[in-house]
């Protein structure tokens, strides 16, 4: 689905919908596209002057593996011998605001050096996400998970959304969540993990794009459209949380209950409105860049594409 603007060269531009299912209307997109794309540098970027395809693919990692075969499949694989420059768009969210929807940057790597590396780390870093302890695949298997939730005396109901994470996670920090996570979790050699580990690197130091027919290169955090993006992200508020949320004794005393769909937050809260507020006050205080909005609720509230209520003793879902 999607809404078809021409422009005066006669070329359509198809933009599709982030969530939701309404239809825009024709003066909104505009709207969108005068607002959301009409930029001269995306924020978090700098411009270069080169064409940088070349440089990125003499600069591929090579796989140090023992089987000389694998490593020229592998090898073979990951490398494209024709790649393009990604392309930076935006979706707007009109979820959140169908007059003036904020924009979802997406950086399209299909066809670049670093599609088929992304694809590959997704490989390996996905099934160590999914093993987080928040972790939720989507709205069912939210569903499933709230089954199992018995609710206590008294309660809230509070949902949180890390405000752009993708583009906020530094490279060294990012980096080290990975490792931390591959050193306890993964069940490959530690030669394979290393080799995982500069791959990462390589991505995220060359998320080079075209926008407005000038290259910049993405400086902070990963492109979302990277397929590895998702598993990336998950695992970097997976570090942040044992290190830093489920130490912490209001987290232990005060949550009943928590799942996370990447950076949405569903938590049952044990306790009062202002010990929440507290306690989401100094998870905000970091030095990561992760800042948690919230909101508060006793009788209902909104996750995914889903309203949550208390139901005798359970919760309660339906698609809202």
């Amino acid at each position: 689905m999607g809404v078809n603007i021409w422009r005066e060269d006669e070329n359509i531009i198809q933009i599709d919908y982030d969530r939701g299912g309404e239809h825009i209307p024709e003066d909104v997109v505009h709207k969108v596209l005068e607002n959301g794309w009409g930029i001269t540098e995306p924020e978090g970027h700098h411009q270069i002057f080169i064409v940088p395809i070349p440089g990125v693919k003499s600069r591929l990692p090579f796989i140090p593996l023992t089987d000389a075969n694998q490593v020229i499949q592998e090898k073979q694989y990951l490398w494209i011998e024709n790649p393009v420059t990604a392309t930076f768009y935006m979706l707007p969210k009109i979820h959140k605001d169908n007059i003036k929807p904020p924009g979802r940057p997406i950086v399209s790597s299909v066809g670049s050096m670093c599609e088929r590396a992304g694809e590959y780390l997704d490989f390996f870093l996905q099934p160590i996400a999914s093993s987080l302890p928040l972790f939720i695949r989507d709205s069912s298997h939210f569903i499933e998970a709230c089954g199992q939730i018995e609710l206590p005396g008294d309660f809230l109901l509070v949902t949180c959304d890390v405000e752009s994470l993708y583009s906020n996670i530094g490279h060294k920090e990012g980096i080290e969540a990975v490792a931390h996570l591959l050193n306890k979790k993964s069940s490959l050699d530690r030669g394979h993990d290393s080799f995982l580990l500069d791959l990462l690197t390589f991505v995220l130091h060359h998320i080079f794009f075209l926008f407005d027919r000038t290259y910049y290169l993405q400086r902070s955090g990963v492109a979302m459209g990277a397929k590895c993006a998702p598993a990336y992200a998950n695992i970097f508020l997976g570090w942040w949380e044992e290190k830093f949320v489920y130490p912490l004794p209001s987290f232990v005393a005060h949550v009943h209950a928590s799942l996370r769909f990447i950076d949405d937050i569903f938590i049952l809260w044990k306790g009062t409105r202002e010990e929440c507020e507290e306690f989401i006050n100094n998870l905000n205080s970091n030095p990561f860049n992760i800042f948690l909005t919230y909101s508060l609720s006793a009788s209902e509230t909104t996750f995914l594409d889903l309203k949550i209520f208390p139901h005798e003793s359970r919760l309660a879902t339906n698609l809202f």
